[in-house]
């Protein structure tokens, strides 16, 4: 399922009148809230050597904590692939906010803080290109 499909069919599920919900801005350090809790959880794994086979994992991984609202077993191997992602994700939303250039990303209305954090898991984090590449299995910290 593409990223997109995914956040759509998502949002629409946990929205109980989509057809009512206009899109509004989740400012960046809302974005920054939600998401650092998620980070936290996989901080045991920033050790883990980073390998690009454990990336369809990860995706399954968040696919699993979307749709069960709690991570399930997660491998260290995908743990650290998705704190990589998480991380890296981030920091892009706290540089966005430093530039200041727009407010905030735009997502349906409607949606809790859980629904929330779970759309912005699949924005973010789901089959995500690392903007600082992780290869050859570097070590946290060497990308």
């Amino acid at each position: 399922m593409d990223k997109f499909e995914l956040l759509r069919t998502f949002c629409e599920s946990a929205i109980s009148r989509p057809e009512q919900s206009r899109p509004g801005v989740i400012s960046w350090s809302d974005q920054s809230r939600l998401l650092w809790p998620e980070a936290q959880y996989f901080a045991p794994w920033r050790d883990v050597a980073y390998a690009l086979a454990s990336e369809p994992a990860a995706d399954a991984a968040i696919e699993d904590r979307v749709r069960l609202k709690r991570w399930t077993r997660v491998s260290p191997e995908a743990g650290r692939v998705l704190g990589s992602r998480l991380t890296q994700a981030l920091s892009v939303i706290q540089v966005n906010e430093i530039a200041g250039e727009r407010a905030g990303t735009t997502f349906p209305s409607g949606l809790d803080d859980k629904a929330l954090t779970a759309a912005l898991l699949i924005y973010w984090c789901y089959a995500m290109e690392l903007p600082l590449a992780e290869w050859g299995g570097a070590p946290a910290g060497r990308a």
